[in-house]
């Protein structure tokens, strides 16, 4: 049984890197779902409110949580794409407040509330190996990020993104990606600076035209 496994693996891999793909050629169109999980930022700041409570330190530690999305792109040539996606993270934050400042630990109250984080992007890729079942690319791009953190933060802002993915590619028209992304996204007031996080994301796509 583990031999008959194994020589089925190794025939889907040694297929893969034969395949003459009719997708990622120049003029197709990649349309496609993903999903993933993002390791989020502490998302520190100062004067944090959360309904006329105060919250005693200095970040709203948002939940690491899952994310799923859809992407359109365009191969302008073989190797050079352009493609937008939008997704999604529902997770939540954890925090200590209290009625009056400074807050005295044993007057602290643990709280929770929802947050919502969207982000628009659009990504510019370079896919190496044209003509092969597996495709390693590289992304680089800019996001409109959403940040709804209930009761405390609901603003939007713009960030960078860059990432590292491979495509395998499942007979002529569909493939798998699987990638990294580093994410950076600009947060207002009372949230300082920028927020950094890292996602790793697993999609299926489907190429038509080209």
């Amino acid at each position: 049984m583990y031999r008959r496994a194994s020589c089925i693996a190794l025939y889907l891999l040694l297929a893969a890197t034969t395949i003459q793909a009719a997708g990622s050629r120049e003029g197709s169109v990649e349309i496609g779902v993903f999903g993933g999980y993002s390791l989020l930022d502490q998302y520190e700041g100062s004067g944090f409110d959360f309904r006329q409570l105060l919250i005693s330190d200095d970040d709203l530690n948002p939940d690491d949580d899952f994310l799923l999305g859809f992407r359109i792109g365009y191969f302008f040539t073989p190797f050079l794409s352009v493609e937008g996606s939008f997704q999604r993270l529902s997770t939540e934050a954890g925090f200590d407040t209290c009625v009056t400042a400074p807050c005295p630990g044993s007057g602290e109250t643990t709280t929770t509330t929802d947050v919502t984080l969207d982000s628009f992007r659009v990504n510019v890729l370079y896919n190496w190996r044209e003509g092969t079942g597996i495709r390693p690319f590289l992304a680089l791009g800019a996001n409109l990020d959403s940040t709804d953190i209930e009761g405390v933060v609901d603003d939007h802002g713009v960030g960078l993104n860059a990432g590292v993915g491979v495509r395998f590619l499942l007979g002529s028209r569909f493939q798998i990606r699987v990638e990294n992304r580093y994410v950076f996204s600009e947060a207002a007031s009372p949230v300082d600076n920028g927020q950094s996080s890292l996602e790793t994301q697993v999609g299926f796509s489907w190429n038509v035209g080209g």
